[in-house]
This record gives structure tokens, sequence and C-alpha cells, in this order.
């Protein structure tokens, strides 16, 4: 019998060692931790983490404090003081995938917010905010060079479309505000270089409503 207490608390032992050795652990018990990177080959298949919840609840957080609250499914908090001179970012995505046909669409990161919904809720397919800095931007986007002489580059490709008769659409829609200085609603630029047609402002409509029908509607002076 004695022998037999002494295997097994041997290998009771050794399965906390074992435990003890690995990273990571419940954030009520002291973590161990990463000696070196730390990677999984997928070998063709895929990692999942199951569940679904509300209010922070069956969610992955990256930066924060164990056991701390999280306001998203995947949560990423970057926060180093001080950094320096150093460039940093949040979040990363790079899309780098090689088309074999003309017809393909490569996003390099996709939001979509489009359950149905009862009446009275918004829903945001991205929501960016900026403030703080001497220069903050809520979006930024750029497009271009391209690979071919007939193609298009946009820095922003805006729509909106609803078919209700007592809704109204933006395809863009900008305002700002400013007590002490100059605001801009809209500031467009267009520098072409050559023999090519440049406009700081393009506007058309192609619409067939019987109403009011303009390419720009102006409320104030126009200069």
């Amino acid at each position: 019998m004695k022998t037999k207490n002494v295997a097994a608390l041997t290998i009771v032992l050794l399965l906390s060692l074992c435990v003890k050795a690995q990273p990571g652990n419940y954030c009520s018990l002291a973590p161990g931790s990463l000696t070196d990177h730390w990677g999984v080959p997928m070998g063709g298949f895929n990692f999942y983490f199951p569940g679904q919840g509300i209010g922070g609840t069956n969610a992955i957080g990256v930066g924060y404090t164990c056991a701390g609250a999280l306001p998203a499914k995947l949560s990423v908090l970057q926060q180093f003081n001080p950094v320096g001179s150093a460039t940093t970012a949040a979040g990363s995505f790079i899309n780098r995938d090689v088309a074999s046909v003309g017809s393909s669409v490569f996003r390099g990161v996709g939001g979509t917010c489009d359950v149905l919904q009862i009446p009275g809720v918004t829903h945001i397919g991205g929501d960016f905010k900026a403030g703080g800095g001497t220069n903050n931007y809520g979006v930024k986007g750029m497009a271009g060079p391209g690979t071919a002489s007939a193609g298009l580059c946009a820095g922003g490709d805006f729509s909106a479309t609803i078919s209700s008769a007592s809704s109204v659409n933006y395809g863009v829609k900008s305002m700002a505000i400013n007590t002490s200085n100059t605001s801009f609603g809209v500031y467009t630029q267009a520098s072409g270089i050559g023999l090519v047609n440049s406009y700081a402002l393009y506007a058309a409509n192609t619409g067939t409503a019987s109403n009011n029908k303009w390419a720009g509607w102006f409320q104030g002076d126009v200069n």
C-alpha cells in the first residue's frame, strides 16, 4: 500500500512540475512565462476558440491585464510609455495574395454589421476615432500606384443605398466645426501633370428624380 501511495504522489508531483513548466495559467494563479518564441504550425488545420457572449465574456484580450475587462470579442491594447521616436500600431493586417484571374478582389481588412434589426437600431461597419495629437485623422486612406495603365485608384470609395421612401442617403456626410479657426466641411485638391484632365471637384447627378435634380447645391456664399 505504501508503494502505491509513493507512486501516486510521485505522479502528482511530476504532473505539477509539468503544469508549472508550461507558459500561462489561470489569472488567479502565478503564470509561467515564455522563455523563447512560441509558434504553432497549423499543418493545414484551423485554431478555434468556441463560445459566444456579450459584455466581454468568451472574449480574447491582447495587451490587457489578466482578468481585466474586455470591450470586444477580440480586444487589443497598445499602451507603452514612453515609446521615444517609434511608430506604433495596435493592429496590422497585410494581404499579399497573388491573383491567378483578373476578377479577384483582395481586402486588407473587412468589417460587416448587417443583421436585420428592430426599428431604431444603428449599425456601424467601421468606427474610428483619433484625438489627442497635433494632427488627427479619423480615417486616412491612400491608393496606388496600380499595375494597369487604364486602372483606377481611389483613396476612398463610399456608397449609400436605401430603397425606403422615408430614408435619406449620403454617399459621404462630413462636418467641420471650429470656433477659433478655419473649418472646411469638404476640402479637395487635384494636381494633374501633362495633358490630362484635372478636377478638384466633379459632381454628376444621373438619377431620374422628378423633383429637384442638381449636380450641386450650395446654401451660403460661393466664391
